[in-house]
């Protein structure tokens, strides 16, 4: 086999690897020809079969958590929420996520073709623009070198394209 040549190699078949690829194809012209998508995770079972064995498998879970239907991919850890405990000072979570501090992301994510939009939970959370500023701001961390401005555009993007609806300017934000 040949070594192929692609123009654009993405990471990750989730709602970000697509919408990339989609902004490629829509506006990339002939200038893009050959785009590769990576994933980790597993194939989705895009046949009936394949979406079959993810219901048997939910059917089987005790717990119907949003990723009982898919089964351990020990090639693309994940956390979940059946794992993570509330609110401990340290908890390293035994998959490619690892938090520390008080405020843990109590949920999970999918490593799949689809990623977490295969068990979306009506959540688009946006980063706050202290976020960018930890280290001025809180005394913590460190500051982005970029800001939340930088960021608003595609933030609005991706929610007019999954179809967040909301009224963006008047969300509050707090600390701005």
């Amino acid at each position: 086999m040949s070594d192929p040549e692609y123009d654009v190699v993405i990471v990750g078949a989730g709602v970000t690897g697509a919408m990339v690829a989609k902004t490629l194809v829509d506006k990339g012209g002939s200038k893009i020809q050959k785009v590769l998508i990576l994933e980790a995770g597993r194939d989705t079972g895009k046949t009936a079969a394949g979406y079959r064995s993810y219901l048997d498998y939910f059917y089987q879970q005790t717990a119907k958590v949003p990723n009982a239907p898919y089964p351990l991919n020990a090639d693309a850890p994940t956390a979940s929420v059946l794992d993570l405990k509330k609110n401990p000072v340290s908890y390293p979570v035994d998959s490619n996520l690892v938090q520390f501090g008080p405020m843990q992301f109590l949920s999970d994510y999918a490593m799949a073709e689809g990623g977490t939009t295969l068990h979306w939970l009506g959540t688009t959370p946006r980063m706050l623009p202290n976020d960018f500023n930890m280290r001025t701001v809180y005394g913590q961390g460190v500051d982005w070198p970029i800001d939340y401005r930088d960021l608003r555009p595609y933030y609005e993007r991706a929610e007019k394209e999954i179809g967040v609806s909301a009224d963006v300017e008047a969300q509050d934000f707090p600390n701005m």
